[in-house]
């Protein structure tokens, strides 16, 4: 996986890369923040906005992402 290949070595190995946006920010589970239903946040890596969290859940984020309504 391009992404996946990309991000080696630049990011926690607790962040698994799940979408990116098609230029300079990169989206991944933050797996070393399950819940008791084992769901995890999404995260944003990019210019201006490292580590910052976009979904709740992995559902959340694909939601938000159909409804163009991802901002960070």
């Amino acid at each position: 996986n391009q992404l996946r290949h990309a991000s080696h070595g630049r990011f926690p190995s607790h962040y698994l890369a799940v979408s990116d946006d098609g230029g300079d920010y990169k989206f991944y589970l933050d797996i070393s923040c399950l819940d008791l239903t084992r769901e995890c946040p999404v995260i944003v890596e990019g210019p201006g906005v490292d580590g910052k969290v976009v979904a709740g859940t992995f559902i959340e984020f694909l939601a938000r992402t159909f409804d163009d309504d991802i901002s960070f």
